[in-house]
């Protein structure tokens, strides 16, 4: 029988998202870069954990580092400010990826609390993000805003829960 590692099933499932999102009339490039991401991030996983590639086990930090980031920039897609303050921040939210590039390299035993910290700093600014409401996310849809701010929330709190078992693990 052939053995499929359960996430090759869901980078399948979300590759089919990613392929209807391309399709939309205006696609939002930060999200599509989260599911392109985490699409790698299942195919490693389950390169790593179904097939034994234990080399990946020094990637896979650096991939789940950049998550937290993609989510943030998404939520902060839909919420309008002036292109300036978007640029002027915009290369700071590639330092967890290459801090956790520097850990994997100089410091292994770092990694867990930095990933703690990455994911719960950026809980709670995606929190902060959602603070005024789903009317301050006027770049979403008028019928989509409270569906994306109770995204905006589930997402800070699976970010919360991610830190939480890396922290019981």
């Amino acid at each position: 029988m052939i053995f499929v590692p359960l996430p090759f099933v869901v980078a399948l499932l979300l590759l089919v998202l990613l392929i209807r999102m391309l399709h939309a009339e205006q696609p939002s490039r930060p999200f599509l870069a989260l599911i392109g991401l985490c699409i790698l991030q299942s195919v490693l996983l389950g390169l790593r954990w179904g097939y034994g590639m234990t080399a990946l086990r020094y990637v896979l930090p650096v991939v789940a580092s950049g998550l937290p980031p993609i989510v943030f920039a998404g939520f902060r897609s839909l919420i309008h400010r002036s292109a300036a303050d978007a640029d002027s921040v915009r290369w700071l939210h590639a330092a967890p990826p290459v801090l956790m590039l520097a850990l994997v390299l100089f410091a292994p035993a770092l990694i867990d609390a930095a990933m703690i910290v990455i994911f719960v700093g950026y809980a709670l600014a995606v929190l902060d993000l959602g603070r005024a409401g789903p009317d301050a996310l006027d770049e979403a849809r008028l019928d989509g805003a409270v569906a994306a701010h109770r995204a905006l929330v589930i997402a800070a709190l699976a970010l919360c829960v991610s830190a939480f078992f890396d922290l019981a693990i």
